[in-house]
């Protein structure tokens, strides 16, 4: 498992907002499924295969972390109000993915990668999307 510094946070943080804007401006009506894939989606299938697959694996991951009352991470999810932070948002996709088994066989920039896309798709659709 990777531990990120603070330092470290704030920059993939920066990278996230950067990157939700470029969701923004491709217009997907689907940030998941549909829409244009640019560079930086194609670079995470490259390592995940194809993102909507992966996604379904990563929701049935992450609703057990963090919208079962019982996960590990629900009560930061429950207090961030629906309105997480970039920083926030990379901690709990980081813990998700670390659960999963994804962190054991990528590397570190390959990794990165996954949390910024993944960190940006769920501030895109919203934090309640996750747990329907």
């Amino acid at each position: 498992m990777i531990v990120l510094t603070d330092a470290e946070l704030e920059l993939y943080a920066a990278q996230v907002e950067t990157r939700l804007a470029e969701l923004q401006d491709l217009e997907f009506a689907d940030p998941v499924r549909g829409g244009k894939k640019d560079a930086k989606r194609a670079e995470v299938e490259k390592n995940l295969g194809d993102f909507a697959e992966f996604w379904e694996r990563f929701i049935k991951a992450a609703k057990q972390e963090l919208c079962d009352k019982q996960g590990s991470l629900y009560k930061h999810w429950q207090s961030w109000g629906g309105k997480p932070k970039p920083k926030q948002t990379l901690e709990a996709v980081q813990t998700v993915l670390m659960g999963m088994g994804i962190g054991l066989s990528l590397e570190l920039a390959a990794l990165i990668a996954v949390i910024v896309e993944i960190s940006a798709v769920i501030l895109k659709i919203g934090i309640k999307a996750v747990c329907l």
